[in-house]
């Protein structure tokens, strides 16, 4: 899942719910399909002077937060997971 600011050849992929993708049919269709797999994330900046790694990172945990209300509860377990330490080679729990 990437979100975007600036359309088409323009290189800045910001995090989820801050750019100009509306996930919320994304999400809606993916939920009308039954589909039940992964969604990862990729935050892509504008480039040079690189985004510090703080910003990506915090980036990344904006994105988690707003991706969090169309993921159902019982389908991602994430956090458990990775507190725990069960998960296992290949990302799986």
């Amino acid at each position: 899942m990437k979100d975007q600011i600036g359309g088409s050849g323009v290189w800045n992929f910001p995090e989820i719910g801050t750019g100009e993708i509306d996930v919320v049919p994304i999400f809606a269709a993916l939920e009308d399909a039954g589909f039940r797999g992964p969604c990862p994330v990729e935050l892509e900046y504008q480039g040079e002077p690189w985004t510090s790694l703080e910003t990506v990172q915090q980036g990344l945990t904006n994105s988690y937060a707003f991706l969090r209300r169309f993921i159902p509860e019982q389908e991602l377990d994430l956090d458990s997971s990775l507190a725990s330490g069960t998960r296992r080679p290949g990302g799986t729990t």
